[in-house]
């Protein structure tokens, strides 16, 4: 068994698997961490000794660590941290600096590349926005935004009369409202961001743009399904998939 970390800026999500059943999974907010991580993550996990603790983390040392102190309490094993290449899995990183890339980005890349598509583009919406572009067996680069929480924290803060509503529906009609037209906006900004990402990747490719791919991730990902188009996948575990292409899966 494998028990697998996505440890992102906002939340850290995990699974366990089996070969390719997933055994059990969770996630939870790190503002909502409790003191003892090891006696939340004993309520969650089994108590079977997983073969090994695979981790992506673009958290903060301090969450890490935490993490690290729990699984060597529960399970007396050390985390594999998962590192960006600048090859991995016949995939070339676009990145000269390639160390600088986010493992999450990366990771999320070489799930993205099992699927043999002709070109990608991978989408991680979570606290940013994360938008890569994949053209047979190169990773092109891509762009980072502000996700929705971010923009909306932003506006609120430096605008004194714009008010938002703290439930509302994505959508992309003009709004009648300063909080409708707010989220709108937000969601316009997102959406658009995506679909630059294809038109530079069918310019690049040569592709139309009907023949690539997106690949969606991320805790506000589905958020833009409904707007973007039929050749939009929905893959919720893009990073942890990542993780077996990374890492070498001794129990396969």
């Amino acid at each position: 068994m494998i028990l697998e970390f996505d440890v992102g800026n906002t939340m850290l999500k995990w699974r366990l698997r089996h070969g390719l059943n997933i055994l059990k999974r969770g996630s939870y907010l790190h503002k909502d961490m409790p003191n003892h991580l090891p006696n939340y993550l004993l309520k969650h996990l089994p108590q079977t000794r997983p073969e090994h603790v695979w981790v992506a983390c673009v958290a903060s040392n301090t969450i890490l660590a935490h993490l690290t102190n729990a699984i060597r309490t529960l399970y007396d094993l050390p985390l594999v941290l998962a590192q960006v290449q600048a090859h991995c899995a016949g995939i070339r990183c676009a990145y000269k600096n390639y160390q600088t890339l986010g493992v999450d980005r990366w990771l999320a890349v070489l799930a993205t590349a099992q699927h043999k598509p002709k070109a990608a583009v991978v989408v991680d919406c979570g606290s940013a926005i994360t938008v890569d572009m994949l053209y047979g067996n190169e990773h092109l680069g891509g762009y980072i935004a502000p996700g929705y929480h971010l923009m909306g924290d932003a506006l609120l803060t430096d605008t004194a009369k714009v008010q938002v509503s703290s439930s509302y529906t994505a959508h992309l009609k003009p709004g009648k409202t300063t909080s409708d037209a707010v989220m709108a906006g937000l969601h316009a900004a997102l959406l658009g961001t995506v679909l630059q990402g294809r038109q530079q990747l069918a310019q690049i490719s040569g592709l139309s743009k009907h023949e690539i791919g997106i690949y969606v991730c991320g805790g506000n990902g589905q958020q833009l399904l409904s707007h973007l188009p039929l050749s939009t996948h929905w893959q919720s575990d893009l990073v942890m998939d990542g993780l077996a292409v990374c890492l070498d899966d001794r129990s396969t």
